[in-house]
């Protein structure tokens, strides 16, 4: 934003940034002065109604004038952004000056006085700081303290005028600071005055001693130490410090308020007399009890332990209790309906390996079954960590997490950690909101088996999902235990874990072996089945794909209601029921509207239903959910490509490339488009950047140089490269990609008229002993080609077989390959008329070039030239299917039997240019019969010899 002006402040440099906003320094142009803007971050303010509220609360905060607090000028905001404008101090924060180490206890003394008397003044107009913090006090360079973020504090009533009913909102229950928070805020009782005098207590002992009051790492451990344990006496720390300061920061972090400081006045007055006291006149105080003596008696800690935990025993069997409820910090605001977390990888501070996937997985598997809310995923994890250049990443922390969220606008970040103790371990789950690092509850249960781990998750998840607002049905009405929609088994799932984490990271190879032994460990987990067939499907393992779906399908009913859908849906994709695929990702979506991955799923169902359209509205919707989504532009960049629309798919990958995403996925989809614009050397050029791209993505751009070359009519070369690549298929078990290059290597064949070659690959195909559910086209092309080469008999079987499959698996793609051959059998018997409504019923049921080329040559066989230029003229239209799923050069020669069409209807000129794009396509194309005759026809067409 530097150089923009907001209002009539020219923003001149960022200052800093935090949860609350990013602050920078701007220039008044109306009063001449720089000024402090801060930013405040987007949705912090949803409506008018707030912002009106926050107006007013800024003006009457912008009341406050005291030497030692920062003025709010003003509140305004322009163009969507909210914005604060604020006096400007120029210096360090307390933070900055603190990382030089501890402060002499004179500087201590002093700057102590002034925060007292800015927190003095503040109190006496009813505001408390509540966010007070070495990061929120500004020292000039005269050494003036000035209390930074008033303006982010929230109006509180007078003291003489609270009530009995008065309470605060759940907003300000959750504002402050974990470390530097008194207790009373963290059990979410109503704060007053005294919780300043608490924080300022927090910030002394840091200045006095250079470390926090409790210095622990773990969340979960400062609050159980802000709640039950007394800091150590900063004297121990910092032995030069006076017994009289040590008493008075003691005294303000006191955990009972009442035994605090009552007002900020009465701390400056002792703050006063210190520094009045030179250092060889100090007396020494009299003697006061220690510390230690007063630490609140049991029935207290009894009570503040009641008020966040009620301990209820479970099992009768074994003795293991857990926390019922640990919600010390309520929520901040309302989550809303289908908004987004985030699961940072757990800590493990047990001695068990077991925990270190299983309980993050757990948790993460257990929220996704709600309606209410979407669980970040994994791959959108790795895709964000990408284009933040943090490859590699072993863990997302809760620093990391928290930097994600912020990025993605992820509303909430779930953190959590399991110990053990005392022969029990204890999760603890907490809630933050990323934007401000503020708590919105912490959920604790103990268990003492690590066979109760799911039972305990589940548990968890319950209540972080009502912590977050789902109401108490939706929760039960879709929630199931973990070990009935997962395995039974922590080893088979740590297992999947790992490999779920190595399929999202790009690295399917490694994470095969693992899932095995997931499945050796428990052969009925659907979710490993479904996740292993991906990866045959990827290695292009057919065979292998189907039984791991099949027994994924067949366990169904052991899974979330998510992944149910999405088993379903690929089972059925790979038996061609493409319609039923469809409507089971449409009840998903409608179940997790706002879940980008589901809409994805949908779109690529509807691109295999034959249905474009849809597939490009779901595409694009994803885009606007994710825009960071590298397979929605990739297939959306495909999907427009196949319409020819090949500008447009230029823009689209543009635009990705904009974003920063650069996947092999995205090279594969531009060379598509550049080779339909007829950029020939270019396309190469994309398709070689796979080479190096991993297994699967060198398999495809193997497979597209061989097209390219087809394209061109290098059809020696390319059968050189084919045969070249069916052996290193055979090496992977790659059966898919292998059936694919035996079908351009037989059409190849073919068109250099060499059939008996043909027929072998044709033979090798139909014995390949493909699984039943994937053989439909595959039998469709070959008894198409049986069918060309005058091979009706053989034809005529393959159909025969293609019908019965058909009988079997019913669905409309199936049902268009039988029609599409069974009109290649009756062009080739010379029943025309059959032919021509078997391919019209064919492009009814399923829209394809297949249909369109044979409804071309049935229409030319019967002399209906006219209505053979439309069928030509629509398979040329289908120039962006051709080049990405048939056979290249039958685009090509679809220009030459359009020429010889247009030729019958005496239209010399149209026929010239048909004859002409189809000699210069192929001016540098192997001698073969077709051109040959091509060549022929155009010395008779024109008298002249053809010149490229």
């Amino acid at each position: 934003m530097i150089g923009q002006t907001l209002g009539h402040y020219r923003i001149l440099e960022k200052v800093a940034a935090g949860g609350m906003g990013v602050v920078y320094r701007a220039y008044d142009e109306q009063l001449e002065r720089d000024v402090a803007l801060k930013v405040l971050p987007s949705g912090t303010l949803t409506d008018n109604s707030s912002r009106r509220q926050f107006r007013k609360e800024a003006l009457a905060l912008g009341k406050l004038s005291h030497p030692n607090i920062e003025t709010i000028y003003e509140f305004d905001t322009q163009d969507g952004i909210d914005f604060l404008v604020m006096e400007y101090v120029p210096g360090n924060t307390l933070a900055e000056r603190l990382g030089s180490g501890a402060l002499p206890e004179k500087e201590v003394v002093a700057l102590g006085i002034q925060i007292a008397a800015a927190l003095e003044q503040a109190h006496e107009r009813g505001i408390v700081h509540r966010d007070l913090k070495p990061r929120n006090i500004a020292i000039t360079e005269r050494g003036q303290a000035k209390v930074l973020d008033f303006g982010l504090a929230k109006l509180l009533p007078k003291v003489n005028e609270v009530t009995a009913a008065d309470t605060l909102t759940d907003t300000q229950a959750g504002a402050g600071t974990l470390p530097y928070m008194p207790p009373e805020q963290l059990q979410g009782e109503s704060v007053d005055a005294r919780a300043d005098i608490y924080t300022i207590g927090a910030v002394l002992y840091e200045m006095a001693t250079d470390r926090r009051a409790f210095p622990e790492e773990l969340p979960s451990r400062v609050i159980n130490s802000i709640l039950h344990h007394p800091p150590v006496p900063p004297r121990a720390l910092n032995s030069r410090i006076s017994p009289e300061l040590e008493r008075i920061i003691l005294k303000c972090l006191d955990k009972d308020p009442g035994r605090r400081f009552q007002s900020a006045k009465e701390l400056s007055v002792d703050l006063r007399r210190l520094g009045e006291t030179t250092p060889n006149k100090m007396a020494t105080p009299a003697p006061r009890p220690s510390i230690w003596k007063r630490i609140p008696t049991p029935a207290k800690y009894a009570v503040a332990v009641l008020l966040t935990i009620a301990v209820a025993l479970i099992g009768q069997d074994f003795q293991s209790w857990r926390v019922r409820r640990m919600a010390l910090i309520r929520p901040q605001s309302v989550f809303a309906n289908q908004g987004w977390i985030l699961i940072a990888a757990p800590e493990n501070l047990t001695d068990q390996p077991l925990f270190d996937e299983t309980l993050g997985e757990g948790l993460t598997l257990a929220l996704q079954q709600s309606h209410y809310l979407n669980v970040f995923p994994r791959a959108r994890i790795i895709d964000t960590l990408g284009r933040m250049q943090k490859k590699n990443v072993a863990r997302v922390d809760e620093v990391l997490g928290r930097e994600i969220c912020q990025r993605e606008n992820v509303q909430v970040l779930l953190v959590s950690s399991i110990r053990s103790s005392g022969g029990r371990f204890q999760i603890i789950v907490r809630a933050e909101d990323p934007a401000t690092g503020n708590l919105r509850f912490v959920e604790s249960e103990q268990f003492t088996r690590k066979e109760e781990l799911f039972d305990r998750v589940d548990h968890l998840a319950a209540r972080t999902r009502k912590d977050l607002g789902e109401s108490l049905a939706g929760i039960i009405e879709n929630s199931r235990p973990l070990a009935k929609v997962t395995t039974g088994s922590l080893e088979a799932l740590q297992l999947y874990s790992r490999a779920a984490d190595l399929v999202a990271e790009g690295d399917p190879d490694k994470a095969q072996p693992l899932l095995q032994s997931a499945l050796e460990l428990d052969q009925d987990f659907a979710m490993a089945h479904r996740l292993l067939a991906t990866i045959y499907l990827a290695a292009g393992n057919r065979e292998k794909e189907v039984e791991h779906l099949t027994r994924a399908y067949e366990l169904r009913s052991n899974v979330t209601d998510r992944e149910q859908r999405l088993i379903e849906a690929s089972y059925f994709s790979v038996q061609g029921q493409y319609e039923r695929a469809v409507d089971s990702l449409l009840a998903l979506v409608n179940l997790y509207p706002n879940d980008p991955d589901a809409q994805y799923e949908l779109a690529l169902a509807y691109l295999d239903s034959g249905n474009p359209a849809d597939a490009e509205k779901y595409l694009r919707q994803v885009l606007k959910l994710n825009p960071f989504s590298s397979p929605a532009y990739d297939h959306l960049g495909r999907l427009l490509a196949k319409r020819n629309e090949n500008a447009e798919a230029i823009q689209m990958y543009r635009q990705a490339a904009n974003r920063g995403l650069q996947t092999p996925s995205l090279h594969w989809g531009l060379g598509l488009v550049l080779l339909g614009q007829g950029k020939v050397e270019e396309a190469r050029g994309e398709f070689s950047q796979l080479q190096g791209a991993g297994k699967m993505y060198q398999n495809i751009g193997r497979l597209y140089l061989a097209r390219t070359e087809i394209y061109e009519g290098n059809l020696t070369s390319a059968a050189e490269r084919l045969d070249a690549d069916i052996r290193w298929d055979q090496s992977q078990a790659s059966k898919s990609a292998e059936l694919l290059r035996r079908y351009l290597l037989a059409c190849i064949f073919i068109d250099r008229g060499l059939f008996p070659q043909a027929r072998r690959q044709l033979e090798l195909i139909l014995t390949a002993g493909e699984p039943e559910a994937l053989q439909a086209e595959d039998l469709r092309r070959a008894g198409t080609l049986y069918a060309r080469i005058g091979d009706v008999k053989s034809a005529e079987s393959v159909l025969h077989k293609l019908q019965l499959l058909g009988s079997k698996l019913p669905s409309s793609f199936n049902k268009s390959c039988s029609q599409n051959l069974a009109g290649e059998v009756a062009l080739a018997q010379g029943r025309f008329e059959s032919a021509v409504e078997l391919f019209s019923a064919a492009e009814a049921e399923y829209p394809r070039f297949a249909s369109h080329e044979g409804l071309a040559r049935a229409y030319q066989a019967q002399s209906d030239w006219n209505r053979a230029a439309a069928g030509w003229q629509k398979v040329l239209q289908d120039r962006g299917e051709i080049l990405q799923d048939s056979f290249p050069a039958d685009w090509v020669v679809a220009h030459l039997e359009l020429g010889r069409v247009y030729r019958h209807l005496s239209d010399s000129a149209k026929a010239h240019g048909e004859y002409e794009e189809f000699l210069r396509t192929w001016k540098d194309a192997d001698e073969l019969p077709v051109r040959q005759q091509a060549l022929q026809e155009w010395h008779q067409m024109t008298g002249e010899m053809y010149h490229p």
